[in-house]
């Protein structure tokens, strides 16, 4: 099944980042993203802890209520920019895993979700929301990254302006990623830069012949495109090369040949570490 942006499930945790991320979701229409579902999970350990000896039934009726009205406020504004909208009832459970699993039943292509905080805690951990969705999806994820600074969140930028960065990593989400990335370049008209980085036995010669076919696909879909073969680690040279090329989005695959303790996947560090947006490519099931 090819790639496709059609459609977009949204996580709103209804808090100050959300109102951002609503704010910045039009940039979507760019990739030909007309259908928004928004969705807020009511977290079922955060009802437990705050219910006490309240009536969890009730209290979760009441979230669900309240979640509804913002909701509704922001479906609004997306549909008077020009989105087709939907808002389902707002399910109980673990945010991560819930948002994973809405996303494959209502058929969407793509999650999207914010980042929260910034600096060292951020590296060390993303939030267990977006960890664990990262590790259960079935689709692909864009992680919004928020700007630094500022009196209010803020999502930052268009994620689409270029160089898009697709980190390339030889192995079954190759053409996913390249497929993704060459797409999204080409529908916003920005330049493409193809990376990868070498493992310890690869001959650079070797990966560079590799590198021509997604390079080629790319340019006759008439995309800018620079081919990058790198050696050292992967997280630190994806998110070095992306740095350096001033890119404004990162693709890449969910899972890496390579990873390490405490830290994780070469993934996870760079979604953790990035100072730009990251798309992880997953393929949807066929129909």
């Amino acid at each position: 099944m090819p790639a496709r942006f059609e459609s977009a499930l949204v996580g709103l945790d209804l808090s100050p980042v959300s109102d951002a991320l609503v704010e910045w979701l039009p940039v979507l229409a760019r990739i030909g993203t007309r259908r928004l579902v928004l969705l807020h999970v009511v977290n079922v350990e955060a009802v437990i802890h705050v219910a006490g000896g309240y009536d969890v039934v009730k209290l979760e009726e009441e979230l669900r209520k309240a979640a509804l009205e913002r909701l509704n406020s922001y479906r609004e504004r997306l549909e008077a920019a020009g989105f087709q909208v939907e808002v389902p009832e707002p399910p109980v459970g673990s945010p991560g895993a819930t948002l994973a699993a809405e996303a494959e039943r209502l058929g969407v292509d793509y999650i999207v979700v914010a980042t929260h905080g910034m600096g060292l805690l951020r590296s060390i951990l993303l939030g267990s929301t977006t960890e664990e969705l990262l590790h259960r999806a079935t689709r692909s994820v864009l992680v919004a990254r928020l700007e630094r600074g500022g009196e209010k969140p803020a999502v930052a930028g268009d994620p689409f302006r270029g160089p898009i960065l697709a980190a390339l990593a030889f192995d079954e989400y190759n053409s996913l990623v390249a497929e993704c990335a060459r797409l999204i370049a080409s529908r916003a008209g920005a330049k493409l830069i193809l990376l990868h980085v070498l493992e310890e036995d690869e001959v650079a010669a070797v990966a560079e012949k590799a590198m021509e076919a997604p390079a080629g696909e790319a340019r006759a879909a008439g995309v800018e495109v620079e081919a990058i073969v790198t050696r050292g680690r992967p997280a630190k040279e994806i998110l070095k090369a992306a740095e350096e090329a001033g890119a404004s989005l990162i693709v890449m695959g969910p899972r890496a040949k390579r990873s390490i303790p405490i830290l994780g996947s070469v993934t996870d560090q760079v979604v953790r570490r990035a100072k730009t947006h990251v798309l992880v490519c997953h393929q949807p099931p066929g129909p």
